[in-house]
């Protein structure tokens, strides 16, 4: 994608023009299956066996050598985690399985066939499957770091975060954890609601890793919530600083901007954000709000039309439509979402109250 210069590097944006874009997900949470995929993808170049050495050779070469070897000795575990590795490599994930799984038949106290089959495993939605293997993984090598972090990043994308933090944390003890265990770590409590904890992990990440932009972002999240605004108008800044391409971060400064009445602010910073990512709902609601602080209805009816074709299941966005609408004297456009807003949420009383208030208004026009 193109890359968007911040707004003091360019003159003029279109608020509306184009259509929305795919939303340049943060580095930092999307890095999750990523990580895990490094902690296999590696094992070619960690393997101490002859094709280590040759790093050129064909995928068909490097099976031939491997089947020679299965050849010399079906019984050999090891071999079929070498053939599984290519395999994987490829992207044969249902070879690589069986391969991983031959070698287990043979020896079950093979860790690298426990482990390998574990990554695949996740990555082709075995969940389940994958957890008993990282398990076994962990019973076979205690202290094998990447099992942990395999295992913890299979309980974060099921939501079990408590394991998720109990694995990661057992990975972090062991020596030279990489940064990446502190920031999953820390994703799992912000998202069970431990945002001083988090902030601390984050913090980590910010030492260990001085130019990573998405944990500045992060801590920012996090210091917001323990209402520490200025601390976290200070990350997301920095955060801009690194990478002026972090939409999140802008984003996470307007809401502050707003909070404080710095509606210039809010809306300097939400129009960046959708410059870089046209998808961002929560941009698109702060600047909608700020203009409705600014008494620019037109503006704020725009920009909740753009929230709802992003999300039209969120019920508040038609409300605040709604309310811009009446305020440009629509009322039978004001009725009409507020309607939609009901359906949505047929058991919100403010909504209904905001209907018989149109209601009214338009009754009295009639008068």
């Amino acid at each position: 994608m193109k890359k968007i210069r911040p707004r003091s590097q360019r003159k003029t944006f279109a608020v509306h023009d184009g259509q929305p874009e795919m939303k340049l997900k943060s580095a930092f949470r999307a890095s999750l299956w990523f990580f895990m995929s490094l902690l296999s993808a590696t094992a070619w170049a960690t393997e101490s066996w002859q094709l280590r050495k040759n790093l050129l050779i064909s995928d068909d070469e490097k099976l031939q050598y491997v089947e020679k070897l299965i050849a010399r000795n079906p019984r050999d575990a090891e071999a079929f985690v070498k053939r599984g590795l290519i395999y994987e490599s490829m992207g044969r994930a249902a070879d690589a399985l069986r391969d991983y799984s031959r070698a287990i038949e043979i020896d079950d106290g093979c860790f690298s066939a426990h482990y390998h089959r574990a990554v695949v495993q996740g990555r082709v939605k075995l969940f389940k499957a994958a957890l008993a293997d990282y398990t076994k993984a962990i019973e076979l090598s205690p202290k094998s770091q990447a099992a942990y972090l395999g295992r913890a990043g299979v309980y974060e994308v099921l939501e079990s975060f408590s394991s998720a933090i109990a694995d990661y944390t057992s990975a972090i003890s062991l020596p030279s954890p990489p940064s990446e265990a502190y920031a999953r770590r820390g994703e799992c409590r912000r998202k069970m609601g431990d945002y001083a904890g988090a902030a601390e992990d984050f913090l980590t990440v910010t030492q260990l890793d001085p130019r990573n932009s998405d944990a500045y972002e992060s801590l920012g999240r996090c210091r917001a919530k323990l209402k520490k605004l200025d601390d976290a108008m200070a990350c997301y800044s920095k955060a801009i600083e690194l990478y002026p391409w972090n939409a999140d971060a802008f984003q996470g400064r307007a809401e502050i901007s707003l909070a404080r009445g710095k509606v210039k602010e809010a809306i300097n910073d939400c129009t960046d954000a959708l410059a870089i990512a046209p998808s961002m709902v929560s941009a698109c609601v702060i600047r909608g709000l700020a203009y409705e602080k600014k008494k620019d209805y037109r503006r704020m009816a725009a920009d909740f039309l753009w929230a709802i074709r992003l999300d039209p299941k969120d019920a508040s966005n038609y409300v605040h439509l709604a309310r811009a609408y009446i305020s440009t004297g629509k009322l039978a456009e004001a009725r009409q979402h507020t309607l939609t807003a009901i359906k949505l949420r047929p058991k919100n009383r403010q909504y209904r109250e905001l209907l018989q208030k149109i209601d009214n208004l338009i009754g009295a026009g009639k008068r």
